[in-house]
């Protein structure tokens, strides 16, 4: 077997030609063309699509629930980290414009690009603080010669009314986006800093009562 061959070997050695005999492989015929993607991008246009992200996060220990889509947003917004920092519709162009890429140009050998949400909550109901801050980053690597940008293969099978099969075999390139949520959140307890003020005040009392000894000691080493 070979993994990089066509196809299976079937171990038959028959005719290539008048002279010549080879190994018999059982593949679909003909192979994978070896053609480069299409340029421009078929879906170039999909540059000005926008779409909107719902997220909702939940902090187990302080039983919240915290979401990125309130009932008041002006739909016809469209995140701009400047004017419009907490709008979760996003244009699919300026995904890319923000970290200085060129939708057209990724389209054509693909990529894959991350929407990073970061919730940094304040749970204080006198100092309440807890919205996503978005962010983006390009996550394939685009300098590799060998797989550049973002494609996969898939086959669609089927039979003619002879009995005979076929397949179309389909490779396609595209951006997929993947989207990345990380969240802290904290909240004052009245109890819990006083066990860590108890704590400190311990520490200081056993830092006190050890002094007086360490001094005797150190006098008795110097006497020696």
């Amino acid at each position: 077997m070979n993994p990089q061959s066509n196809g299976v070997q079937t171990g038959r050695c028959v005719k290539y030609n008048a002279t010549i005999k080879t190994c018999e492989v059982s593949a679909w015929c003909p192979v994978e063309s070896m053609k480069g993607a299409p340029v421009p991008a078929i879906l170039k246009s999909a540059e000005n699509f926008t779409v909107l992200i719902k997220n909702n996060i939940h902090f187990p220990k302080f039983n919240h629930t915290a979401r990125n889509f309130s009932p008041k947003l002006n739909i016809s917004c469209t995140f701009n980290k400047i004017t419009a920092p907490g709008c979760p519709i996003f244009q699919l162009g300026g995904i890319l414009q923000a970290i200085g890429e060129n939708f057209s140009e990724m389209a054509i050998q693909g990529g894959i690009m991350g929407i990073e949400i970061n919730w940094d909550c304040n749970l204080d109901k006198w100092f309440y603080r807890c919205s996503p801050k978005y962010s983006f980053r390009r996550l394939d690597d685009k300098t590799t010669p060998e797989y550049p940008g973002y494609n996969f293969r898939f086959a669609k099978y089927y039979k003619r009314p002879n009995g005979q099969e076929e397949r179309t075999l389909i490779k396609a390139y595209g951006i997929r986006f993947d989207i990345l949520v990380f969240g802290t959140a904290g909240r004052f307890n009245i109890f819990e800093l006083l066990v860590y003020i108890g704590s400190v005040l311990s520490y200081f009392g056993l830092v006190r009562d050890l002094f007086p000894v360490l001094m005797e000691l150190l006098r008795e080493t110097q006497s020696h």
